[in-house]
């Protein structure tokens, strides 16, 4: 059995709930380290019996949906526990908002949201709540933030929402997480290895984490073929475009050995692209898939998880992607999201920068995700919990 928290896929088979939630907590006023341990072992208790459908005050289980719970915890916390916090995971933290339009980290082209003033991810502890359906995620949080509430230690400072549609597609209209590896062979793209610093963490993962708005105005007022170019497949069938050899600046999708969509069955080989070099006449070379699949070094684990949310004024909707990974070292994600034209060409005639005008970051959070802790240490066996020691002198 992998090492690794539940609520990860490591197989195809093996896919989360389609509803999430990530819940954010940061210690309360005056609360040291050993009251945060001592909640967190509580907090891991009661999320326990949520999975096996165990609710307060009722005598008979529900059923749970295939709730699904994880625990991480942030550099903000870990700086004061006696291991202190990662390396990398100190380097990567995303910066305070701070102004208009400031990269989520240096170098960046994905940028901060102009209102955004504060950054909530930025957080102590994470929790993320996956289920079937999202009355089992919003139950679960609900007695989640009840069982904080009344142990005290720590305190919810936001929760994220969020929908994977049945269709596998994203607001853009494209299939969405169609090149996530297979990781039943290859789960060294998430755990971290034998010999890292800290002892503690070996087996784990990283998790990030990031609230993206899509502005679909924006996207919409691209021509369907040039959307195409720019992700690297056919809007219908999620097939990556190759070159096409009767139209050698042209392109078409390639073929598909089963019926229906890229996520059929038989369809697993087409689901990459070919390569293409980076300067083809189409164009092709500088999609999102294209860019993408060059750099396998890079690869990570995207769950990725829809929202929608009423704002005020006259959008009424605003639509965006929670957008969630597993890596085995953070500074993964950090070389992608700062890598020139991570996303693809830009459609607006200019930098790739001005992709800053169709995507918008409202919070960002990096954190360390223990390994599952051994079931004979259960209630107690919150993940990595032997971690939240104080340093000396630390209170």
């Amino acid at each position: 059995m992998s090492s690794l928290q539940d609520g990860i896929a490591v197989s195809r088979e093996g896919r989360p709930g389609g509803s999430f939630a990530l819940l954010c907590l940061d210690r309360t006023t005056g609360a040291d380290l050993p009251a945060v341990r001592a909640g967190l072992s509580r907090l891991w208790s009661s999320c326990a019996g949520l999975q096996d459908g165990v609710l307060p005050n009722l005598s008979e289980p529900v059923d749970p949906e295939g709730l699904a719970v994880l625990v991480g915890f942030g550099p903000k916390l870990l700086v004061d526990t006696a291991d202190g916090a990662p390396a990398e995971l100190v380097a990567t933290r995303f910066p305070a908002p701070g102004g208009r339009g400031r990269p989520v980290l240096p170098g960046a082209t994905l940028r901060w949201a102009g209102e955004v003033r504060r950054n909530p991810a930025d957080c102590d502890v994470v929790v993320q709540l996956t289920a079937a359906s999202e009355a089992a995620v919003s139950r679960a949080l609900v007695e989640v933030c009840r069982s904080v509430r009344q142990d005290g230690a720590l305190c919810p400072t936001a929760v994220y929402p969020g929908f994977r549609r049945r269709d596998r597609r994203g607001w853009i209209g494209f299939h969405d997480g169609v090149s996530n590896p297979e990781l039943s062979d290859r789960l060294d793209l998430l755990r971290v290895p034998d010999g890292s610093t800290p002892a503690w963490l070996r087996g784990g993962t990283y998790l990030a984490f990031l609230r993206v708005g899509v502005r679909l105005e924006r996207w919409d007022a691209i021509e369907p073929a040039q959307q195409e170019l720019v992700v690297g497949r056919h809007r219908e069938t999620g097939a990556p475009l190759e070159v096409d050899p009767a139209a050698p600046d042209g392109y078409r999708p390639a073929h598909l050995p089963a019926p229906g969509d890229v996520f059929a069955a038989g369809n697993e080989e087409a689901r990459d692209p070919r390569p293409v070099c980076a300067d083809e006449p189409s164009g092709l070379g500088q999609s999102h898939v294209h860019r993408a699949r060059r750099h396998l070094t890079e690869r990570i684990l995207r769950q990725g998880y829809d929202y929608l949310e009423p704002v005020a004024g006259p959008e009424v909707l605003r639509t965006g992607l929670n957008f969630v990974s597993f890596q085995s070292s953070p500074t993964r994600l950090a070389r992608i999201l700062t890598g020139p034209g991570w996303f693809g060409r830009s459609p607006f005639g200019g930098p790739d920068g001005e992709f800053t005008d169709l995507l918008e970051v409202y919070a960002a959070g990096m954190f360390a995700l223990p390994p599952r802790a051994p079931a004979a240490s259960a209630p107690a066996g919150c993940p990595g919990l032997d971690a939240i020691e104080p340093a000396v002198g630390a209170g």
